[in-house]
């Protein structure tokens, strides 16, 4: 190596140059081998292309450059050149247009996304039923990694990933497609959870927080909307991440996707998080899933008694969110989910809770925007209380406790 180096040194020696790095995860790369390149008698300039936020602070303010996702006319010269590279033109088909801004909405502005579409397409022939095919399968052609280079997007991203922060991102996968993620909700499921450990004297908040943030910089998931001081306040998911983070949250048995109208028999075999992104529970509600950890409903009309079963049957379950459903009235099985932290209600029809709630383990009650009126008595023995949210939607206002 330090032979290496010398040459390196000797032979850029009242030279210019330029010299890239590509793809650096750690700042510690520039400090080990910056003494290698000469700084007297030559003209050198560096660029260091990098997704981690930390990386880009080894330049000054005025030379780091933030990219931003691709504006449409970006998109498409890009998806043209990887579509139809042996085309002299590297044009679109007028009858191919159509469907192309389709490919190129689903990237959202994601290069590595937009090329490796286009490659796939290259290899098709160029008639609308074809690319009509393809864009209807896009979504488990993704999550089966058959896309050229489309695992790459994850890969190094993951195995750089710290353990407390991988199943952080991967519990972010679990919502829908296009989801907002808003920065207390998301902070008070993982806490619940249990995925985060106070750690140098911070608490779980800050460090959740802190967790979120990193997330961001690694170009794991989209600011939203920042507030006047530059806090996060809510951010998203990339839909083609997110569809192979979900993949890979399935491989790991962290959790599942479910839908209700696939074919067959609904497998829960070795997933802990079930998201239900359907109204039909009907296989879920047969297959006996034992070993949940957690339950997300992101259906609006669910059939109460279908649910029921689902709670009989999930003695772990710590997280139940029922956000955004219609439901009424808590299940009596509910109350015998002792292990219950985190209790998600919010803008729910929910009228009234009963004195029982008071038995649960919960950490988090979220009922804003609901129609509650009123809570029971019963909160006072929450003793394992962390955040209690809870207010009426007719009249939008709030009452909230922070413990």
């Amino acid at each position: 190596m330090r032979d290496i180096a010398e040459s390196i040194h000797n032979y850029l020696q009242g030279k210019k140059f330029i010299m890239v790095l590509d793809d650096v995860w750690a700042a510690r790369v520039w400090s080990e081998i910056r003494n290698v390149f000469p700084t007297s008698n030559c003209t050198g300039r560096y660029v260091i292309i990098s997704r981690k936020h930390e990386v880009s602070l080894l330049a000054t303010r005025e030379s780091a450059i933030h990219l931003e996702p691709l504006h449409a006319h970006h998109s498409w010269e890009l998806f043209c050149k990887g579509a139809f590279w042996n085309d002299d033109g590297k044009e679109c088909p007028l009858e191919l247009q159509e469907l192309t801004w389709k490919f190129i909405a689903k990237c959202q502005g994601l290069p590595i996304a937009i090329a490796c579409i286009g490659r796939l397409l290259s290899c098709k022939p160029p008639t609308s039923a074809e690319w009509e095919n393809v864009y209807r399968g896009l979504d488990s052609q993704l999550t089966k990694d058959v896309i050229p280079d489309a695992h790459m997007i994850l890969k190094v991203s993951l195995e750089d990933l710290p353990y407390d922060l991988k199943i952080c991102f991967l519990h972010c996968a679990l919502f829908q497609q296009d989801y907002v993620l808003k920065r207390r909700r998301i902070m008070r499921q993982w806490i619940a959870a249990g995925f985060i450990r106070e750690k140098e004297n911070k608490t779980l908040e800050e460090v959740a927080e802190g967790y979120l943030a990193e997330l961001v910089n690694r170009s794991l998931l989209q600011v939203v909307k920042r507030n006047h001081a530059g806090r996060l306040i809510h951010c998203q998911m990339h839909d083609v991440i997110g569809l192979l983070a979900l993949n890979k949250a399935k491989e790991e048995c962290f959790g599942k996707f479910y839908d209700g109208y696939g074919s067959g028999a609904f497998s829960v075999e070795g997933a802990r998080r079930i998201s239900v992104q359907g109204e039909n529970l009907e296989q879920l509600s047969r297959s006996g899933a034992k070993q949940l950890r957690a339950l997300h409903v992101f259906g609006r009309y669910i059939n109460i008694d279908l649910l029921k079963p689902i709670l009989r049957f999930s003695n772990f379950l710590s997280m139940l969110d029922l956000q955004g459903s219609c439901i009424k009235m808590l299940p009596n099985e509910v109350f015998s989910l002792f292990s219950l932290r985190y209790l998600g209600l919010r803008d729910t029809n929910l009228e009234s809770l009963p004195e029982a709630v008071g038995k649960l383990w919960k950490e988090v009650l979220d009922a804003v925007h609901s129609k509650l009126t009123c809570l029971p008595n019963s909160v006072v023995k929450l003793k394992k209380l962390r955040c209690l949210t809870a207010g009426s939607s007719v009249h939008r206002s709030q009452s909230r406790v922070s413990a």
